[in-house]
């Protein structure tokens, strides 16, 4: 990526606070882009062929911070309110909304998250490093 070919997928209403992003590659030419908004306070993905974002995570978090993707499960930190341990990491399988659990409670300011396929990284007669 050298910064040629630039297009918008999207644009944001003033006042939105994206925070995390995430792409999930579910077929062999379609994929869709996950992100936080801290001020609406839900997830929203995009299709990456089109420019219309849909709500995906809607009511069961206070500050969506950052996202990753593992699989077909998406991994969300949730800072919380103020003053209160609401807080924690949430699950929400892909393909569709309405399916989300809380995995980790009582974490104030949770924030970061990464994930990593173990199978991946390596396999054997694979050199990912030089």
């Amino acid at each position: 990526m050298d910064g040629k070919n630039q297009s918008i997928i999207l644009e944001l209403t003033e006042g939105s606070h994206p925070s995390g992003i995430a792409v999930h590659h579910y077929s062999a030419n379609q994929s869709r882009l996950y992100f936080t908004d801290r001020s609406a306070q839900e997830v929203y993905y995009i299709e990456l062929d089109g420019n219309h974002s849909r709500p995906f995570i809607s009511s069961e978090v206070i500050d969506p911070i950052d996202l990753t993707i593992l699989g077909d499960t998406l991994y969300l930190t949730d800072a919380g309110g103020s003053g209160v341990w609401d807080g924690g990491v949430y699950s929400a399988l892909l393909g569709g909304p309405g399916n989300v659990s809380k995995v980790i409670d009582l974490l104030k300011d949770a924030w970061d998250i990464d994930s990593y396929d173990l199978d991946s990284i390596y396999s054997p007669g694979k050199c990912l490093l030089t």
